[in-house]
Formats: C-alpha cells, sequence, structure tokens
C-alpha cells in the first residue's frame, strides 16, 4: 500500500475540521452567521495555501562533501589506489593523457561543465572493478547517483573505441618474426606467432529472446568470446558476442582471421590452440586423446611442449577477469540486440585498458643471449593440415630427445 505524503495527510485532516466545524455551527444556536464565516474563510484560504504548496516545508539544501578526487590522484597510498581503480596510478595517468583530447571531454560554452577526464575513467573502473556492475561510484566521486554508469562510464567507452584499432592490432612481419623466435626459445616450436583460446563471461540472467543459444557447456548462460594474444599476453585480435552455446572451434571458422588467412599470416606462420580446435592452414592444435587409449609418445611430446607456451593465453584472459571482476559475471538484462550490443560494449573496453597497462618486460626465461641471427620460418612440407601437424611433432620430438 503506497505511503501518504506529509502534505496529503495535512489535507485530509483540515478537511476533517472543517467540516466538523461545520457541524458544529449548524448544530449551536448561539453561534453568530459572522463568526462561522469568518471561520469558513480561515479554512478556506489554509486549504488553498497547502495545495497550492509543492512541499510543506521549508526546503533544506543537502550539500555535498568535499569532492575527494585530488585525494585520489595525489595522496592516496599506490596499494590503495591500484585495490579501487584496478590499476597502477602511472598507468591510469597515461590511459587519461591518451583520451583526454577527444571530444566527449570537452566543456561546451553556455552549457554545464564536465567533468574532469579523470573522473570519467574512474567511474568506468568502479563499474569494471565491481561484481554487480555498479560499482557504487556515486558518493565514491561525489556526483550524481546515477552519473558514473549512465553518463561517465559511457563517454569513457567512446573514447575508447576511437583508439581501439591502435591498441588492439595485428603484428606486422618484422614482429611477428620477433615473436616466433621468442616462442621456439621456451617451447622449442617453430613459427607460432601468437595464442589462441575461447573464453566465457557469464551473465547474471537469462536472456529474454533465444536464451536456450546463451547455455554454455558450464550450466550456465554467458556470451562466448574468442582471445588471441601473444607471448606477452598483449591481446592482438578479439571476437566477442557469440552466444555461450557456440563452440570455440566455430567462432574461430567465422573470424576475421580465418577467413583471411592471407592478409593475417606469412607463409609457414601459424597460430596455436588446444585440441578445441581442428587444424587448418593456420592453426595447429594439440592432439586429441582417443577414448579407452593412451596417448602416443610423440603426440604427447608435442602437447607437452605446446602446454610451455600456451599456458600464456590462458594466463592473458585470467589476468583481464582479474583486473575486472564484472566480467566473471555480467550483470545485465538482455530483451533485444540493442541491450546485448550494450553489454558487449563493456567487454571491449576492459580488453582495451588490458592492453594499454600489461607489462612489457619479458620475464628472464625468455631472454635468449645467443640468439640466431637468422629469424627465417623454418619450411614445412606442404600438403594436408595434419600432415604438417604431423611434421611438426617429429620435428619437436627429435629436438627434445
Amino acid at each position: 500500500m503506497p505511503t501518504l505524503s506529509r502534505k496529503k495527510v495535512l489535507l485530509s485532516r483540515l478537511l476533517l475540521a472543517w467540516r466538523n466545524q461545520l457541524r458544529l455551527s449548524a448544530d449551536s444556536e448561539a453561534s453568530s452567521d459572522e463568526d462561522s464565516s469568518d471561520e469558513d474563510i480561515s479554512y478556506a484560504t489554509l486549504y488553498l495555501v497547502l495545495e497550492s504548496r509543492r512541499y510543506v516545508t521549508p526546503r533544506e539544501r543537502v550539500e555535498r562533501p568535499p569532492s575527494r578526487i585530488n585525494y585520489y590522484l595525489t595522496r592516496m597510498p599506490d596499494s590503495d589506489f591500484k585495490l579501487h581503480f584496478r590499476m597502477p596510478r602511472p598507468y591510469f595517468h597515461a590511459v587519461c593523457r591518451a583520451i583526454a583530447t577527444f571530444p566527449e571531454f570537452q566543456s561546451v560554452i553556455g552549457k554545464l561543465q564536465k567533468a574532469s577526464v579523470e573522473v570519467h575513467v574512474m567511474a568506468l573502473l568502479k563499474i569494471l572493478g565491481s561484481m554487480d556492475g555498479q560499482g557504487h561510484a556515486a558518493d565514491f566521486l561525489s556526483v550524481g547517483g546515477h552519473t558514473p554508469e549512465s553518463l561517465l562510464a559511457k563517454r569513457v567507452v567512446t573514447a575508447l573505441m576511437r583508439i581501439k584499432s591502435e591498441v588492439i592490432c595485428w603484428p606486422g612481419l618484422r614482429e611477428r618474426r620477433e615473436i616466433a623466435e621468442r616462442i621456439k626459445n621456451v617451447s622449442d616450436l617453430p613459427n607460432y606467432i601468437v595464442l589462441i583460446d575461447g573464453t566465457l563471461f557469464p551473465l547474471s540472467q537469462r536472456p529474454e529472446n533465444h536464451g536456450e543459444d546463451f547455455f554454455s557447456r558450464k550450466s550456465s548462460y554467458a556470451i562466448n568470446g574468442l582471445i588471441v594474444c601473444d607471448g606477452r599476453e598483449r591481446i592482438r585480435y578479439e571476437n566477442v558476442g557469440w552466444p555461450g552455446s557456440s563452440h570455440d572451434n566455430r567462432v574461430w571458422r567465422n573470424c576475421r582471421l580465418a577467413q583471411h588467412q592471407y592478409d593475417h599470416f606469412a607463409d609457414n606462420e601459424y597460430i596455436l590452440g588446444d585440441s578445441a580446435y581442428q587444424a587448418s592452414n593456420v592453426l595447429i592444435p594439440a592432439f586429441k586423446k582417443c577414448r579407452g587409449s593412451e596417448i602416443p609418445l610423440k603426440e604427447n611430446t608435442f602437447n607437452t611442449q605446446l602446454a610451455k607456451i600456451r599456458i600464456r593465453v590462458e594466463h592473458c584472459i585470467g589476468t583481464l577477469k582479474g583486473i575486472f571482476p564484472l566480467l566473471k559475471r555480467l550483470r545485465a538484462t538482455i530483451r533485444n540486440v540493442g541491450e546485448l550490443n550494450s553489454t558487449i560494449s563493456l567487454i571491449r573496453p576492459a580488453i582495451i585498458l588490458h592492453n594499454l597497462t600489461v607489462n612489457d618486460k619479458l620475464p628472464d626465461a625468455w631472454i635468449d643471449c645467443d640468439e640466431a641471427e637468422n629469424n627465417e620460418p623454418i619450411e614445412l612440407p606442404s600438403g594436408t593440415n595434419e600432415c604438417r601437424r604431423a611434421y611438426l611433432r617429429d620435428y619437436i620430438f627429435d629436438s627434445v630427445h
């Protein structure tokens, strides 16, 4: 049952008192007509005054607490800053500088001045760093209740998408050879330039339209995505937005890398994947273990060497979701394509921020002091995809043994 406002209660009580006064005046023979008329005028005047007012008590301005942004930017301890905003302070300022000149953050003459780019980025980071998608950033940033999610964060998302092609980019020929050489130093696998793996971004509830398509193999509703990264865990390509029931190999076959292979791979360059993928001209996966039998020694040796470097893409995805916990459970109501795109629009900025803050320092195990001068790709035999994988299997087995 709805609660009556204080104004409504006062008006009801005033009408009741007025009616009682009229009854008393009619029953009392001693009261004069003049006194009764004056009381009626008083009640009517008071009623009209209360009815015309929006509020029955004076409005008091609630002062906001002083802005704490300067404290966050300059005096907050580094450990607390990273805890709240999911990245070290130097990386945070680098992100702000990268998008500060974009029109989304420029104030317009004659309109309310926009908040600084730092406040905008903080709002998005608080949302991505929360498990519920809200971030509780309003009080934290001293802004309006719905401002962080509805306005500030959306501006940052738009700005980050402007630089997506510069941040998530495919390596050139020279860089691909450098990546392949580093991977070979770790795993003895030649000519591998990137690593591929699929991942699920769970949803908090079932989408209303075709929700069964989003039911994943992990018995939850999710959005499927494909992540391709190099050995430094820098994401080089993403294909996010598939229903959770989609197989990883299907997502791969329909992505731009698979359909336009010659634009991304030179001869004898390959992408490394797990056994969920089917071998192709540019993708060589791990060998599957047949049910009821042991995997042969050569295949097992190949898989062991492959796992030494393939762990990088799994660590990359784990880092992405660890920094931005929202990706572990997207709290969104998906009723149409527009709301699906809005949900995906929070995943891609997280990937961009991951690349902007990834540590480029190589682990010591990856540094080869006796690096060979000739980094040309090893020639592999032409033929079927399985023939090429078999050749690499024998090549790895001979190298290890």
